[in-house]
């Protein structure tokens, strides 16, 4: 099995990304990216979601774990079926739900306030809240 910084070597291949263009679109050091690259470093969990947030359609589980595909979403986009618009549409609207019940808590102070929310899947998927 890879090591997950061959993942992230091959994130950067797929994408055509240098180390100094990743480093800037995840907001991190480029001495950063080649220890982790080159293994000296295990990624931390802030990499982590900095990273699936700027590529929502890797897997975060072929990411972390190297176990199915590398993408969770079709990639180029393809067509769905009813089924899947379907499915689409119900995780839409359970979006606007839990944001319009995060926005009737009120913040006690601006040390309490929600600044987001992640929901990890058994799939190996995830929903970012902010």
């Amino acid at each position: 099995m890879q090591k997950m910084n061959t993942r992230i070597a091959k994130i950067l291949k797929e994408k055509a990304l240098s180390n100094k263009a990743f480093a800037e679109l995840l907001g991190i050091q480029r001495s950063g990216v080649s220890h982790l690259l080159s293994g000296r470093n295990k990624p931390s969990i802030d990499f982590v979601i900095k990273l699936i947030n700027q590529f929502p359609e890797i897997s975060m589980k072929w990411l972390i774990l190297g176990k199915g595909e590398m993408y969770s979403t079709p990639t180029p986009p393809q067509f769905f079926s009813k089924e899947e618009k379907k499915n689409i549409t119900d995780k839409n609207e359970e979006k606007e739900k839990l944001s319009g019940v995060l926005q009737k808590i009120p913040p006690q102070n601006k040390a309490t306030e929600i600044e987001k929310i992640i929901l990890l899947m058994k799939d190996g998927s995830f929903r970012v809240f902010q």
